[in-house]
């Protein structure tokens, strides 16, 4: 099998050409602090905007405790008529 020239000639990379110079740098050659990102950012301090989040996870608490109660009434029902005919 017959392999073209551009397949076995392999070329160096600029990047490549620089090895020494790189490893000579630190690991961590940041120049800045990195800033601490926290989830304890995202929380409000606004004593009205976290009343309205709690609020609206109150009334989403109770729909989905009216679907759970609705679907554990309905559900055997539903069976019970597909199943018996009734």
């Amino acid at each position: 099998m017959a392999y073209s020239n551009s397949e076995t000639n392999v070329t160096s990379s600029p990047s490549r050409l620089n090895l020494h110079d790189e490893a000579g740098r630190p690991a961590n050659d940041n120049h800045t602090a990195p800033r601490v990102f926290s989830i304890l950012d995202l929380i409000s301090t606004d004593d009205d905007e976290v009343a309205n989040r709690v609020r609206r996870a109150e009334r989403f608490a109770i729909a989905v405790l009216i679907a759970m109660a609705v679907c554990l009434i309905a559900g055997p029902i539903v069976y019970a008529t597909l199943m018996f005919g009734i």
